[in-house]
């Protein structure tokens, strides 16, 4: 969106919040330097980071993430909106991006082009590429259809991409956002999911408090998955994700 994004992403390997740091930090360089402006690009609070833990809710998501630009008013259709965006008819397919001119060339970790190949959420694997895409399509479309007779209903008209790329970078809504709303950890259709993935975070925090004890009295014992920032200080290992016999696993709950 314009001043926000939406990302469903499927992390196999732990490596999701080392992912988004890098994101945000180098999305606001350059960003930054575009608009010509200095100092904090994004909001001070913390990101929504919400684990999807059945399939169904991961298809209302990536629904509801299509949708957004039709649902706010800036456009009819989901393929109309001119900023970017990965919709089922990119899965499977490369993606190529080229190094944005912020970088200097003998960065050693910024290859000149960029190239990467979106997939389908889990749960889909059994069926034909071609079945899924338009499964989704089919979805955002009667989305789009609905969200237009609502609109129409209430006499509102869309904004366009004209008046989108019109608007002062620097403007901000008219309305306030609602604060102190709830930041959910989990979302699931199936309530016992949300049951069983609670408890698996109670077991996570039983677990790492169970190893700042150890460290206290000199103790190296790996940390459960999922920890982060003090094993990179401390230098001491973390137990690859999904293999922790001290939690449930989330994975099997993606039917």
């Amino acid at each position: 969106m314009s001043n926000h994004t939406h990302i469903c992403q499927t992390d196999s390997t732990g490596k999701r919040s080392k992912f988004m740091q890098r994101f945000h930090a180098l999305l606001a360089k350059i960003l930054n330097k575009k608009l010509v402006r200095r100092e904090n690009f994004w909001n001070s609070s913390e990101p929504g980071n919400t684990w999807l833990l059945d399939t169904q809710k991961i298809v209302y998501t990536l629904i509801y993430i299509c949708l957004n630009p039709v649902r706010a008013g800036l456009v009819e259709r989901v393929e109309q909106w001119d900023h970017f965006q990965i919709l089922p008819k990119h899965w499977g397919k490369p993606m190529r991006f080229k190094r944005p001119d912020y970088f200097r060339e003998r960065d050693p970790d910024k290859p000149e082009y960029l190239t990467f190949i979106p997939e389908p959420p889990p749960g889909f694997e059994k069926y034909p590429l071609e079945e899924v895409v338009a499964f989704f399509e089919k979805l955002i479309a009667e989305g789009e259809e609905a969200l237009m007779i609502a609109r129409r209903k209430k006499k509102k008209k869309v904004i366009g991409m004209k008046k989108c790329y019109d608007l002062n970078p620097n403007s901000s809504p008219r309305k306030t956002t609602k604060m102190f709303t709830r930041n959910p950890r989990f979302s699931s259709t199936k309530p016992d999911f949300l049951e069983a993935a609670i408890e698996s975070l109670k077991g996570f925090w039983r677990v790492y408090k169970m190893r700042i004890e150890g460290i206290k009295e000199g103790s190296r014992d790996c940390f459960p998955a999922g920890t982060i920032q003090i094993v990179e200080r401390l230098n001491l290992d973390c137990l690859p994700i999904l293999k922790d016999p001290a939690l449930m696993n989330y994975h099997p709950y993606l039917i």
